[in-house]
């Protein structure tokens, strides 16, 4: 495990490749959202299946393959996108994203913590992405360490 670099500011680029800690203080919340977060698709040539998971980078996308992930030897470049077509009930939904691949996030605001900072020093702020059990745990005013 690499050791942690604690810090009361937040990162800079220097914190890149680092396992940084960050104590601060909560200053916004956003609505519960759900998102899908990996898709299957088939290939048409080889009829093989592969997940394609979103890129968080890029505000999750999923982007569409561009040649066969399943098979190295099949030269596949068109895919059929595999949806669930039940909801459980044994009723047919259209258009229905896999409840195992759908993730609840939120996201919220972070400020430095005003009372740890030198005098006259304005507090900066940062996005944070709550994913899974995290979300829906702080609310505004909350001091949080984030790692």
């Amino acid at each position: 495990m690499p050791s942690c670099h604690r810090t009361l500011t937040m990162p800079r680029s220097s914190s890149v490749g680092r396992l940084v800690a960050i104590s601060a203080t909560v200053v916004r919340t956003g609505l519960i959202k759900m998102h899908e977060y990996a898709k299957l698709f088939e290939c048409t040539t080889c009829k093989k299946t592969f997940l394609i998971e979103s890129d968080q980078q890029q505000w999750n996308i999923i982007p569409r393959p561009y040649k066969c992930l399943a098979d190295a030897a099949c030269n596949g470049t068109k895919f059929d996108i595999i949806q669930d077509t039940s909801d459980g009930t044994g009723r047919t939904v259209i258009g229905m994203s896999s409840p195992d691949r759908c993730r609840d996030y939120q996201d919220i605001k972070i400020q430095e913590q005003v009372s740890k900072l030198d005098m006259g020093t304005i507090p900066r702020s940062m996005a944070v992405v709550l994913e899974n059990d995290l979300v829906d745990k702080v609310k505004a005013g909350d001091d949080v360490t984030i790692v």
